[in-house]
């Protein structure tokens, strides 16, 4: 491998350990290490140690395999990825590595994260990495050349890894029907148990009912963020991919070097799955972490899960990259009624417990660096204002003893403050999309890679090709 690639693959191998005791040989006992003694997956008294450092009881033995560890296994499919694809930070390669692993225990989750690469430019590497992620990948599926009705059926028989390349078309391109039943299976496809339905038989007379269910991996270019659609983004886990700096070399990616490490991957990706179907995933609990909503814990805790059955670095690294990936991104637009309630808590004084709708409107307008003062041509109206503060439930009201005049109290606000504008909600309201302030490459399957003649493109030996011990 290149030398000025070190910090990929290499620094992603010196973290895994060929010289790992099984977990037969480890007869330890738990009791005097930092007073853990209760078994970190049922809570029962603990026997013994496992190879990845934690006490765990007999019954819980079988979710270790003796010769494939999970956690090496994930060590093996990082440096994978890192071989191939630049990720924007670790946080990246690690959500990637775990969410493949997924992939392959859909059928025992109640939620299937989607994976989303984004770019403001093309040619950032999100096509590169969904196609060295489909590598190992359960089934994966790629829907470039399909029409909705092949693909709702197909996914529906098969439960597929769905691949979903340039997606911004789908948003940002011309609105077709095609579009449209996209949008209706992603939509669908996140929950069990949720169905897609569609109008098909004879004549397109008859109410059909599709499973779609499963994970999915969109990849898009979005220059603005703000225009990432909320349905996807809350469903996604999401990567936002640069153009690679001259320093950050990887491999390439061709015909010859896939065909020449097929049985690598082959062997990879099997031996990943069977890893994981013998873990008991359902009898995991991981709670919630305080820096993420509630939609975007539901996505990340299949990730969290089978961090956590790896053990190692496994489950601190799945963690930090969930906080920092569902971060508050200061370039994302922010919704105008959030947008709204900010500046209505700046701009109220003090503990003042009612203020005049024309008070309020004369202070927006006079706000630097806002825009409520030329609102789309005019200066915002009382009319507007309670439209937009009425979707939360809150309206105008007369002040007792002060005539007809309307205004707005501070009581009514200050629950929408601490809901909406408060630093333990900043992830939650940043994390939403819609209109900015002011303004309401082709994927190619493996098997359709041209057959033709290639320069040979054999990557110098490196981590990557290392045996994984049987």
């Amino acid at each position: 491998m290149n030398s000025a690639r070190e910090s990929g693959p290499t620094k992603a191998a010196s973290r895994t350990s060929d010289s790992t005791p099984k977990l037969e040989d480890q007869s330890t006992t738990p009791e005097g290490r930092d007073g853990a003694d209760a078994c970190f997956l049922c809570g029962q008294p603990a026997e013994l140690i496992t190879p990845t450092g934690h006490p765990a009881c007999q019954s819980c033995k079988a979710k270790y395999p003796d010769k494939t560890q999970l956690a090496d296994l994930l060590e093996h499919v990082e440096t994978w990825l890192l071989e191939y694809v630049v990720f924007p930070n670790d946080q990246g390669s690690v959500a990637m590595t775990l969410w493949i692993a997924c992939t392959h225990i859909a059928d025992q989750l109640d939620v299937a994260p989607y994976l989303l690469t984004t770019s403001a430019e093309i040619e950032s590497g999100k096509t590169r990495a969904m196609e060295i992620a489909a590598t190992l990948s359960h089934n994966p599926l790629f829907s470039s050349s399909m029409t909705p009705a092949v693909l709702f059926r197909t996914i529906d028989r098969d439960h597929p890894t769905l691949f979903l390349d340039e997606a911004d078309n789908i948003w940002t391109g011309r609105r077709d029907d095609k579009a449209a039943e996209l949008v209706a299976l992603l939509n669908a496809g996140h929950r069990r148990g949720v169905k897609a339905h569609r109008m098909g038989g004879a004549n397109k007379t008859q109410l059909q009912e599709f499973d779609v269910f499963g994970p999915k991996a969109i990849a898009g270019a979005f220059p603005d963020v703000g225009k990432i659609p909320e349905a996807l983004r809350s469903r996604s886990i999401h990567l936002r991919m640069h153009r690679k700096l001259p320093e950050e070399k990887v491999s390439r990616w061709t015909r010859q070097t896939r065909e020449r490490h097929k049985g690598f991957v082959d062997d990879l990706r099997t031996r990943l799955a069977e890893t994981l179907k013998k873990l008991d995933v359902t009898g995991v609990s991981i709670d919630p972490l305080d820096e993420l909503s509630d939609r975007d814990f539901d996505v990340w805790e299949p990730l969290l899960v089978v961090a956590r059955l790896a053990g190692g670095r496994w489950p601190t690294a799945a963690q930090d990259a969930a906080i920092s990936l569902c971060s508050p991104d200061p370039t994302q637009s922010i919704p105008l009624r959030i947008q709204m309630l900010r500046d209505l808590r700046e701009l109220w004084e003090g503990t003042d417990a009612f203020m005049f709708t024309k008070e309020i409107l004369d202070r927006l307008h006079e706000m630097p660096e806002r825009n409520w003062g030329d609102f789309y041509g005019s200066p915002l109206t009382a009319h507007k204002l309670g439209r937009y503060l009425g979707a939360y439930g809150t309206e105008s009201k007369f002040e007792s003893g002060e005539g007809r005049r309307k205004g707005y109290y501070r009581q009514d606000l200050e629950s929408l403050w601490a809901r909406y504008v408060s630093e333990t909600s900043q992830t939650s309201q940043t994390s939403q999309t819609g209109p900015s302030f002011g303004e309401d490459e082709t994927f190619e399957s493996f098997e359709s890679i041209a057959t033709g003649s290639l320069d040979d493109d054999v990557p110098p030996e490196n981590t990557v090709h290392r045996t994984i011990n049987r």
